[in-house]
């Protein structure tokens, strides 16, 4: 699943427009007894019986709010036993349960156990051997409701959609609801004769029924876990895709009615992307069909194997509302779900602990596939600021390692985060640069092709991966190589492991003496942890280090693990380098602190002075430091401002050098350290940091405009994105805003009066400093508009504005019903990167909490602690923990949620008291 948790999935506060209406709780059938009268598991099903095969026969009406199916699931009973334990949530009523076994046929007592578990009781223990069990059930379809069994609206048309991950299949129909069981599913559908219905496999008849319905019947599909099954049912637009892949697979997009023309984009690269995977790992596309379909409401996107949901605002583009940035995060974003076919689908993880084998691979897969199919947008560099993205979600104390225990239903939740995606791609881009490119994917391949169609471990997969070293070490061509591969092979499994099975990151210091001819390099590693935290780590990670050193032209790299606390390294055919890269080509998952003497040796190199000629590297006319280094470094430096190891002025001043540098990725990452500052300054210091704002970045910006130019290139357009915002928003550029401001004015009387990629710049920037006249032209145009896409657009100007009055103004608007609560929650999030607006958000959850959740889809209670997220001192933390602490938690997922929001706040309180003065002093 890629949320815009890939977009996504640090993004946003955790995909509110999945969010949106209560869950309710039908009352248990006449057959049905309440209370445990044995012993439940806890966690995982007991493996006394095995499902072999379901047929799922259900009967949907998008115009209704109920649903009614049967469910028929072969069974191998494992043991003698007289219960048979499966999952189905309070959601649905099971009306009659019958077990097959043979010519005969029992009812067992159905006993609802806890919130999701149901015992089958029988009156003497069943024999071992194969069986059917065949349940009916009924249950209903709420509205905008985001998982399980739902329904959609979009102008006067209704859909049904599905989604089960991790553990909602439970509550659309009983079933064994672990990925563990994957097994093959034939589904029938009923539904309205005009309507199209689909599942993860193709249909393979249809005959009309009664009541102006019809049957429609589908192929049985490979063995799939409840998870990846689903469905929809409802007048959607079919635009057919062509065709791709080794075996000429049929791709259609499935889009709202009438919105047929906004597929365009997806139809033309779906069949590359696709063809690209195939390519890569060797393997076909393993399944049947591929149909790419639009949910209204939906942020992010899901995987199911032949059916992939995404969000609407992702697939259905406009033509003429087309960006470079809404053409890159499609892409990205199906080349993740395309990825999931072969990382997830084919080979699935074999319980949640495992869950990096589908989101950390599918991450990883993404951008491998993205800087193929499109080397312009630059992923090689795309990939280090998402690095420095992950490491710095990875600095908490209360970080979940990559690989977490699972020990309850919170764990299973909360392991779909940024450590799961972005972490655990990182840490694989890492391995895949000290094992090789070539060794790596054919272990991969190794891993798809040995565990098809079925589970796999972190053992499977670095099992494979170790065996492709040992064998290529087998056909080395000198001793060298051999031995080189041979202790990879061994080193492998334990550095890979250090980093899956620990949280956090380590922070390597290193420095450099000569002496005699002889350059040493000192190195020592501890885990990163920011200010604020009180707490000794333990963590030692077996780090590969990959060094580059040149000394006089001389350019040198050697890679090792570093598998201790200390090491002292011999530089190998130099006497003293001129420079020290210790992390080369910023592939490392590691934060760098150099000595003085190496910090002042890259930074005169990476941003040199005009005519100091330090900047290139000898004998080449190359960069000495290439442009992911550069960002690499400023992304470091950053970093140790944080933990307080470094004062501000030192990074304050490097990023100021940084900001002339002529790539978008250094410009943008130098842009991120000045972004926020304000709301550690006086208000005193307020204009002589945006002055220094629009002194450093202005002239770029005003170099680029804010219109964009026809045939402009993409990183032009994409850098223009990042200044604009900066010198606009935090530089508050009176220029830029009145001409932000005209254009923004200027669309709103004439949708096509100013191009999409400046519109979304200009709505940014005015409605940040906009005034309560430009507010309610907003929002009139907001209430007016039917296009979902340009509604959202609207919406998230809405909850931009920084003016205090406005801010409110906007939060109060999620709760007064005139806006669909799902699309209005940007209006209450949207405040807390302000100085002057961060509690607005905290003080309408304190006020309003109770009435939230009763809006608000199942377990939204826990989400809302990360509304306290703007918070910054002693005191509002306590205030976040007495008032959060017994409401938010009461939610699956939210003791976690909670936890990592107080310790942020903890952190923004120290960070603000080592390092206010250095940054005031900065800018005074």
């Amino acid at each position: 699943m890629k949320s815009c948790r890939h977009v996504l999935w640090s993004a946003s506060v955790m995909m509110w427009s999945a969010l949106l209406s209560p869950a309710f709780a039908a009352a248990p059938s006449p057959a049905a007894v309440s209370g445990p009268a044995a012993p439940s598991p806890t966690l995982r099903l007991p493996r006394t019986v095995i499902p072999q095969r379901y047929a799922l026969d259900l009967s949907l009406r998008p115009s209704d709010d109920v649903y009614q199916g049967q469910v028929e699931v072969a069974v191998q009973i494992e043991e003698a036993s007289d219960v048979i334990w499966l999952h189905a949530g309070r959601e649905i009523s099971i009306e009659q349960t019958t077990l097959t076994i043979g010519s005969t046929a029992q009812s067992p007592r159905v006993e609802l156990v806890g919130k999701d578990l149901v015992a089958l009781r029988f009156a003497k223990p069943l024999p071992k051997g194969s069986a059917k069990l065949t349940l009916r059930f009924k249950g209903k379809l709420p509205l905008a409701e985001g998982s399980s069994i739902y329904r959609e609206r979009d102008g006067s048309d209704f859909y049904i959609y599905s989604h089960f991950e991790p553990i909602d299949a439970r509550r659309a129909f009983p079933c064994f609801d672990e990925p563990g069981f994957k097994v093959p599913w034939q589904v029938t559908m009923h539904v309205p004769k005009e309507q199209v219905a689909l599942t993860n496999a193709p249909m393979v008849s249809q005959q009309e029924e009664a009541n102006g319905m019809k049957k429609v019947v589908f192929k049985e599909t490979p063995p799939l876990p409840s998870y990846l099954l689903t469905f929809a049912v409802g007048p959607f637009g079919l635009v057919d895709a062509g065709s791709a892949g080794k075996k000429n697979t049929p791709i259609r997009i499935v889009t709202l009615r009438g919105h047929e023309k906004e597929a365009a984009y997806a139809a033309k690269v779906s069949g590359t992307l696709l063809s690209l995977l195939e390519d890569y790992f060797g393997i076909p596309y393993p399944y049947d069909k591929l149909d790419q379909i639009a949910v209204p409401g939906q942020r992010g996107a899901m995987e199911h194997p032949g059916l992939i949901t995404y969000g609407q605002w992702l697939i259905q583009i406009k033509p003429e509302e087309e960006t470079v940035r809404g053409r890159q995060i499609f892409s990205t974003v199906a080349a993740h779900e395309l990825g999931h076919q072969w990382a997830g689908n084919l080979v699935t993880l074999s319980f949640w602990d495992e869950l990096w084998l589908n989101e950390s691979l599918a991450t990883f897969l993404e951008s491998k596939i993205i800087g193929r199919f499109e080397p312009k947008w630059r992923e090689e560099q795309n990939r280090v600021q998402r690095r420095q993205n992950a490491m710095n979600a990875d600095s908490l104390l209360s970080a979940r390692k990559i690989r977490q225990p699972i020990e309850s239903s919170d764990d299973i939740v909360n392991a779909f985060d940024g450590i799961t995606y972005a972490k655990g791609g990182s840490v694989l881009e890492m391995f895949e640069s000290w094992m090789g490119e070539s060794l790596f994917i054919s272990g991969l391949s190794r891993y798809m092709r040995d565990h098809a169609h079925r589970n796999g471990n972190a053992q499977d997969l670095i099992g494979a991966w170790t065996q492709e070293l040992a064998d290529a070490a087998t056909k080395a061509k000198t001793p060298a190589e051999a031995e080189e591969l041979k202790r990879k092979s061994s080193q492998l499994a334990p550095a890979i492991q250090s980093f899956l099975d620990q949280p956090g990151l380590p922070l390597v210091s290193a420095s450099l003496a000569c002496d005699k001819g002889v350059a040493t390099l000192s190195l020592a590693q501890t885990r990163y942890l920011p200010l604020g935290t009180v707490a000794e780590s333990q963590e030692i990670y077996q780090v590969p280090v990959c060094l580059r050193y040149s000394e006089k032209g001389n350019e040198q790299r050697i890679c090792k693990i570093l598998d201790g606390k200390q090491a002292q390294w011999t530089l190998p055919k130099v006497a003293c380098p001129d420079y020290v890269v210790v992390n080369a080509d910023a592939l490392g998952y590691y934060r760098v602190q150099y000595s003085p003497q190496l910090l002042s040796a890259l930074t005169e190199r990476a941003f040199p002075t005009k005519g100091s000629g330090k900047g290139v590297a000898k004998g080449t006319g190359q960069r000495a430091l290439s442009e992911t280094e550069r960002v690499a470094l400023i992304g470091d430096q950053a970093a140790l401002l944080r933990v307080g190891r470094v004062p501000a002025e030192s990074v304050l001043s490097l990023a100021t050098a940084a900001a002339s540098d002529e790539s978008r990725h250094v410009v943008g990452i130098a842009a991120g350290v000045f972004a926020g500052l304000e709301r550690v300054l006086p208000e005193a210091q307020q204009l002589a940091y945006q002055k220094h704002i629009v002194a450093t970045f202005g002239r770029k910006q005003k170099e680029l405009g804010l219109v964009a130019k026809p045939k402009e290139d993409d990183n032009v357009r994409l850098l223009r994105s990042v200044l604009v915002r900066l010198v606009g928003g935090e530089g508050a550029d009176r220029a830029l805003i009145e001409e932000a401001t005209a254009l923004c004015r200027k669309w709103l009387g004439n949708r096509s009066a100013v191009d999409p990629e400046t519109v979304r710049l200009a709505l940014a920037v005015a409605s940040e400093h906009g005034d309560a006249t430009l507010f309610d032209a907003l929002l009139q145009a907001a209430k007016a508009e039917p296009d979902r896409n340009q509604r959202t657009l609207l919406l998230g100007a809405l909850g931009s504005f920084r003016n205090p009055q406005l801010a409110q103004k906007g939060i109060d608007l999620v709760l007064k019903g005139d806006l669909a609560i799902s699309e209005a929650m940007p209006l209450l999030w949207g405040p807390i990167g302000y100085a002057k607006t961060r509690r607005l958000p905290f003080d309408f959850v304190k006020a309003h909490f109770d009435e939230l959740v009763a809006k608000l889809p199942k377990d939204a209670g826990a989400r809302l602690s990360a509304m306290a997220g703007g918070l910054c001192s002693e005191a509002e933390r306590a205030e976040a923990e007495s008032f959060l602490g017994s409401r938010s938690t009461k939610y699956t997922g939210g003791p976690r949620i909670l936890k990592q929001t107080i310790e942020r706040i903890n952190q923004c309180a120290a960070f603000e008291k080592a390092q206010a003065a250095s940054i005031t002093a900065f800018f005074r």
